[in-house]
Order: C-alpha cells, then structure tokens, then sequence
C-alpha cells in the first residue's frame, strides 16, 4: 500500500481546533526534560551500619538493596547519559522500583496471592507523573471506564445499582471504590462522586457529560474534582430525541455507552449533541482528537474530521467535514474501531488488525524513526554523509514510516486474532481473541504497561497479568494511559 516515508519535523500535531474533540486540545510534549515524580527517593534511604568485633557493619535492608539494584542497572547507561566523568546513580522514584509483581511469567512470593480483579489503570496519572505498577480501580465487567487527559469516569454503563466494591484478597496498591459506591470521577484530587441513576459518563477537562436514564446531562468540571453546584448547563431528553426521528429506515439498537446517542452522538464540550445522518445506522463511534471513526450496521467505515496526519485513512493529509466511506476498506465486515491522537485503527470480523495515520512514535506497529529500538531506525541515524535528517530514503533497511495515509495490516506477534483495540494520544493496545494483551507506541509514563518507560515500535504482550492469574477482558486507553479490566481466570 503506498506510504509517505518520513518527512520528520514537517507535520506539526495539536494545531487548530476540531469541533469533534472528545477531550481538551493538548500538544503532547516533544522533548526536554520533565520534572521527577513526586516521592523521589535517594538510593542511599535505609542504609544503616553497625559495630561487631571492631569493625563496621552494614545491616542488611531489602527494600534499600532493590533500590540500589535499580540505581547500579542505571550506572550503566551508554555514554552520554549524563555529564561529567563520574556517573552518579539517579534517585529512584517508588513508582520505578523493581516489584516482583512486575515480572513476566510465574509470581514469586508475595506476589503469588490472589489479586482481585476489576478495572487497572497504568500509566500517567495526574498530580503524580509516572506510573508504572498497575493501580486497581475496581469496577467489573459492567463497568465503563471513560478517561480524558486529567480524569476518568467510571460507571455501570448500561447496568443498574452500585459498582462492585474492592475485593479484599487484592494485594496491589489501591485507588479502589469504597463498598457500595456509586458512580464517580476520579482525578488528581481524589473522587467526586456522580448521581446515582448515571449509567455512563464523558468527561473532558472542563465538562462531563452524563447519561441518567432517560435523558442526557452536561456538567462544568473543576479540579479536585467537583461538579459545578449550580447544576447541569445543558439537558437532552432521549425520549423526545426519539418521538421527533427522522423519516428513513429504523436505526438498529445503539450499543450501551456514550459518545452514541439516539439521533447522533455528544462531545464534552459547549455544542454537547451533534447530529447524524439516519441513513448511516451508526453502530460504534470513536472520537479522536481531531477527527472520528464510525461504523455502520453493514460493517463499512465513515471517518472525518482533520486529516493532516493521514488520519482518516482516505489516502491524503485533506480534511473532510462531513463523514465520508473509508474505501480501502469497503467490502471487509470491520468490527471495533479506535482513534487516538492522530492515528486510527479497526478490527475485522476475522480478526485482522488495521491501522493508519501518524507513526511518529511507532503507534501503528511500523517502523518509526522515533524508535530508538527500531530495526531500521538504526540505519537511517547512523547516516552521516549529508542526507539531511528526515529525508526520503531510497535504501529498504533504512526505510521508515512517518504517515500511513491507507490502512494497513498489522502482523500480530504469532499471528494471533485481535478482539479489540484502543488508542491513546501516542500508543496502542490490543486484545487478542485468546485473552493476552498487546501495547505499542510512545511509552514515557509507562502506559505500555511492561514495567518501564521506554517506547516501542512492535507489539508487545503484557504479562503481569497473567502472572496475577488474571485474564484480561477489556481495555481502553487514555491519552497517556492505559486501563485494563482483568478478571480471575
């Protein structure tokens, strides 16, 4: 399928506004230097000595001995990963310290207990930074996780009474719902928790969107978080949505969970219901940054919006304002749809993985130039002898991909079937249809879930999982995180 090789620098994401936006305009960060998580720690906490037979002694400290371990593997970084002559071992941040729960494979000790399933969150997390153990959030498979960049919104979409509550044989570290609570949202202040009758919830970084039995509810969002005590400043009623249809064929039954309403679909923000076509009979919607990915009851896909970064899959960097048939793939029955940032993806019925749009970070699973562990990002650095950086490359092993204009197939590790697919801002994660879990793309917070920060241009299986005795069941990813519904096996 043709590509735009690497035009590194030339598009720039984040710019202008898209009325479709499901979350607050963000330009993720490029580069420089972030600041520590909050809770850094000096290598040498915990280290204390004693006197025996006239010499001293250093007492053994496990806890200081695994920070120390992580502190050494640092020490030998390659050349250049600090300044001066004497390399001095980094703090290390909680949040890094090696866990025997991290590991891949079997459990070890403690880590062996039974974990109680629900919803996990890794990744970004706000007021914090980095984070890289799974943090339980409770919830059960009725549950709808909705993220935006500072909050999520978890509720019993589709379901009635209270989420389930935390189990008590979960030995992870927790940010779980008391017993019996109802729905809420959670950001960097704690919870606040959302009307009882809430079936589903859309937030962004100024507004929530509620969906309360039969009608639709836009609230004002502040920090903490806490909704605005005035009340609702916008109210749908669903029912008269659907007395007042439009001439046509009837649309088949909307799936449970927002953004699709009957009539068209709603945004967290001013302008909160926006209208579709009937004739499109819209069966999934996913909202990305600038643009959206529809399918419709036949199993075709719409997409529009921006699509500088080739997001819409149409084979051009043009906008589109209205929805518009993704011709590449018409005539294959598509399943799930994603969209994140500026990139896109769609699952088969057979269970083959599409993916389009920008791969500056390797989110679409190709080669990225970006990627430092890329086989071919290598070559292409390495070239000295005047080709200016980003250029067009005619060698093969120095090829990579920038913008994937047309949707491509992605090889799965193993050739396995995928069941479902997210996108974040920067990264991807799939399910396959044997319970395992996939991630790639842009990784700085640790929402690829493998215990580390580094980013990533091929899939890659999260294991913890399954050394928890835990199967997957879902997953949805926000901007910079990723969040899991694992279950016991």
């Amino acid at each position: 399928m043709p590509v735009l090789l690497a035009r590194r620098g030339a598009e720039t994401a984040g710019q202008g506004a898209f009325p479709l936006s499901a979350v607050q305009q963000r330009r993720p960060p490029e580069g420089g230097r972030e600041g520590r998580p909050r809770g850094a720690a000096s290598p040498a906490r915990g280290r204390r000595r004693r006197r025996r037979g006239g010499r001293e002694e250093r007492c053994r400290d496990p806890a200081s001995e695994r920070v120390q371990t992580a502190a050494a593997a640092a020490a030998c970084s390659p050349p250049g990963a600090g300044s001066g002559s004497r390399r001095r071992p980094p703090r290390a941040s909680p949040s890094l310290r090696p866990s025997p729960r991290l590991a891949c494979g079997a459990p070890r000790g403690r880590a062996a207990m039974a974990v109680g399933g629900g919803w996990f969150q890794v990744g970004f997390r706000a007021g914090w930074g980095a984070g890289l153990e799974p943090v339980r959030l409770g919830g059960g498979a009725g549950a709808a996780v909705r993220p935006s960049w500072s909050f999520v919104g978890l509720a019993a979409a589709g379901g009635e009474g209270p989420l389930p509550p935390r189990s008590p044989a979960c030995n992870l570290r927790c940010a779980c719902l008391p017993a019996g609570a109802a729905p809420v949202l959670r950001g960097a202040g704690g919870w606040a928790a959302l009307p009882g009758d809430c079936r589903d919830v859309l937030p962004s970084e100024t507004h929530v969107v509620l969906l309360r039995g039969g009608a639709l509810e836009a609230w004002r969002v502040a920090a903490g978080p806490a909704l605005d005590p005035r009340g609702p400043v916008w109210r749908r009623e669903l029912r008269d949505a659907e007395a007042a249809g439009e001439p046509g064929p009837p649309p088949d039954p909307l799936p449970a969970g927002l953004p699709l309403v009957p009539g068209g679909y709603v945004v967290p923000r001013p302008g909160f219901f926006r209208p579709l076509c009937p004739a499109l009979r819209a069966r999934r919607l996913a909202l990305g940054h600038e643009h959206a990915v529809l399918l419709d009851a036949a199993g075709d896909l719409f997409t529009w919006g921006n699509g500088r970064h080739g997001q819409l899959g149409h084979g051009g960097l043009e906008d589109a304002a209205e929805p518009r048939r993704l011709e590449a793939l018409q005539g294959v029955p598509m399943g799930p749809v994603a969209a994140g940032g500026w990139h896109s993806a769609s699952v088969s019925e057979a269970g083959d993985l599409y993916m389009w749009g920008w791969n500056e970070s390797g989110q679409l699973g190709l080669p990225a130039k970006g990627v430092p562990e890329s086989p071919v990002a290598a070559p292409a650095e390495a070239d000295r002898s005047g080709t200016p950086s980003g250029a067009q490359c005619e060698s093969p092993q120095a090829a990579f991909i920038s913008i994937q204009s047309f949707p491509a197939l992605l090889d799965m590790p193993q050739g396995t079937d995928v069941s479902k697919v997210s996108c974040g801002s920067r990264h991807t994660a799939a399910l396959t249809r044997t319970g395992d879990l996939y991630t790639w793309g842009w990784g700085k917070y640790g929402q690829l879930g493998h215990g580390a920060t580094a980013t990533s241009d091929r899939p890659k299986k999260v294991c913890c999982f399954e050394a928890w005795g835990l199967g997957v069941e879902d997953v949805v990813c926000g901007p910079w995180t990723t969040f899991a519904l694992a279950l016991p096996l």
